[in-house]
């Protein structure tokens, strides 16, 4: 309790302190100086658990104060996806939101959508490069906010790669004009309105995985920009970033922290200077929290009851998603999930891993809930095209580590395969064909469809980055919930769709199996046999295996596999009993 007591003291004296450093440099600035705090965020994907410091800290600071979000704020999490954006813009209406710029994943519901969270917005919605087929803005594209002694110019940028990173049917029709070009453009209209200061608020990143011209960096050939409030990238830049003669500013993502660049205006010259204030979202956080703010976020959180446990499908069986079974061999879950992936996407071939299913659902009828407890995280799906060869790849590392459990482990649809397991890592797959039952070509261009992390390249799938074209659709969740509305036939066992060759599954490397020699040429121990009579059982527990088993009662895997007529040694689950000797 005394250290509970000191932490929380050392959290007030903290916020003191913030706080002052805030009204500090509104009261030390120079007779004629004019001080104006930015607050800002991006990339929070729904989630709301920064809100209440926002509010609370623009409250707490003197001064003019904007608060801006730099896009990605709509769409990504439970409270959010479910109202189709309006309760991100409620948050943000209530924190009072000065200005955002649209994302790519802004637009994950449609542009018409995304136009009506605009209109519910008590801000601007800004994009100064979006357009429409007849080239009009599709958004309003900058806003002159006055203050008090200062006159800003905000303009909104959008990044180009939102074409191909949303769902492409969420932008027809739409194209996204060239950054630097439409900022240069901004730039000149807002310094002929007399603006004293230019911030340019943007969707666009500074890391490689853009191109150069749809970087943030690119505005640096644009004269006449003070500030770039940004997103995208999920950069964490605790001091910002010079880019040109701007001072550029990202916190990172998802809410951890909280961005804020203090600019002082004194005379023509203009200073600035930036940090970020980590959130850790507990009770010892060293800043305060609005009340009113929490108390709605609570309340948008408790509106997800009716909605989790509405009613989207039908099981008849057990859809087997729990750790041990799909780390180590096919389910009915897993192949509904892939299919629902492939269904999403019209790819050739869908998979996912063990790693991302978390839940088993029961028989009976599959809510929201049980669709989001299987799969958590929320994470968007995506086509890449790759060749038959790295395909091929794909499914050598899904099943590398097999029999032994791993999260990397494949599941699929749209495509079958046989493997040996004896045969090295690598060098497994023994054939492999596609749904129409053609046999898989090296040099044939297949669509694949998988999560965001493993076109990246997470899980160890490496040969994912050597796909190109990528899109963006829905995330994973929506899709199997949209999937099961169709009523899809679902399977009580696995299909097959991989299949270890069981004549060619190998002795574990760490127990070698007994070399048969002549009995006169024998020097090796006589073998025990074990004094258990036959009819002892044992259950099989998580993370077992066969050869461990065998291992720890004196015994041979061989002698288990026979007592238990098992087909393949290397596929046993938890909860099986088997006869020991």
């Amino acid at each position: 309790m005394h250290n509970h007591k000191q932490s929380k003291l050392l959290a007030l004296l903290l916020t003191v302190m913030i706080v002052a450093s805030f009204w500090q440099a509104g009261a030390f600035a120079a007779e004629g100086d004019v001080i104006l705090t930015i607050i800002h965020t991006n990339d929070q994907h729904g989630r709301m658990g920064a809100m209440p410091y926002v509010a609370q800290l623009a409250k707490d600071t003197a001064g003019n104060v904007l608060i801006l979000d730099a896009g990605d704020a709509l769409h990504g999490q439970i409270t959010a996806n479910q109202s189709k954006g309006s309760s991100m813009v409620e948050i943000m209406n209530l924190v009072g939101y000065a200005a955002m710029a649209p994302g790519n994943h802004d637009f994950n519901y449609g542009f018409d959508r995304l136009l009506a969270l605009s209109a519910m917005m008590d801000f601007p919605l800004l994009s100064a490069n979006v357009k429409k087929a007849n080239g009009e803005n599709l958004l309003t594209p900058y806003e002159i906010i006055t203050l008090d002694g200062l006159t800003v110019g905000l303009f909104g940028l959008t990044t180009p790669e939102t074409l191909s990173k949303t769902d492409p049917r969420n932008v027809a029709g739409l194209t996204f004009a060239d950054p630097a070009t439409a900022a240069t453009d901004m730039v000149g209209i807002l310094q002929g309105k007399g603006c004293d200061v230019i911030i340019a608020l943007t969707h666009l990143g500074v890391d490689n995985a853009t191109a150069p011209s749809e970087r943030s960096s690119a505005l640096a050939q644009v004269a006449g920009i003070d500030l770039i409030i940004d997103g995208h990238s999920h950069t964490r830049l605790e001091g910002g970033q010079a880019v040109g003669g701007a001072l550029l500013g990202q916190t990172g993502a998802y809410g951890e922290n909280i961005g804020v660049i203090t600019l002082t205006k004194s005379g023509s010259a203009i200073t600035k200077e930036a940090k970020l204030i980590a959130i850790s979202g507990d009770e010892d956080d060293a800043l305060a929290t609005d009340a009113a703010v929490v108390t709605k976020v609570a309340e948008l959180d408790a509106s997800n009851d009716a909605m989790i446990s509405r009613v989207v499908g039908h099981t008849p069986v057990l859809l087997q998603g729990e750790r041990g079974f799909v780390r180590v061999g096919e389910t009915n879950l897993a192949n509904l999930i892939s299919d629902s992936m492939r269904f999403a996407t019209g790819a050739d071939v869908a998979f996912l891993t063990g790693g991302n299913i978390r839940a088993s659902i029961d028989a009976g009828d599959i809510t929201v809930g049980d669709v989001l407890t299987t799969l958590p995280f929320s994470n968007l799906l995506m086509t890449v095209e790759l060749k038959g060869a790295d395909l091929l790849k794909v499914f050598e590392h899904g099943i590398s580590n097999y029999p032994e459990a791993a999260a990397s482990l494949i599941h699929i649809s749209g495509a079958k395969f046989s493997f040996d397991p004896g045969a090295a890592s690598g060098s497994r797959v023994t054939s492999a064909t596609m749904a129409d039952g053609s046999a898989l070509d090296p040099g044939k261009v297949y669509t694949v469809a998988t999560s965001e992390f493993l076109v990246a390249g997470g899980d160890g799938y490496d040969m994912m980055l050597d796909g190109v074209n990528s899109m963006y659709y829905q995330g994973d969740a929506e899709a199997l919930i949209d999937y099961l509305a169709t009523k899809p036939a679902i399977a009580a066992e696995a299909e097959g769709r991989y299949t270890a060759i069981a004549s060619a599954v190998p002795a574990p490397a760490d127990i070698a199996p007994p070399v048969e020699t002549a009995a006169a040429e024998s020097t090796a121990p006589a073998i025990v046999t074990p004094v258990h009579p036959i009819g002892v059982v044992y259950t099989v527990k998580e993370g077992d295996v066969l050869w461990k088993i065998a291992a720890n009662i004196g015994t041979t895997w061989q002698e288990l596999q026979r007592l238990n007529s098992l087909a393949n040694p290397n596929l046993i689950h938890p909860g099986q009993v088997l006869i020991i000797p």
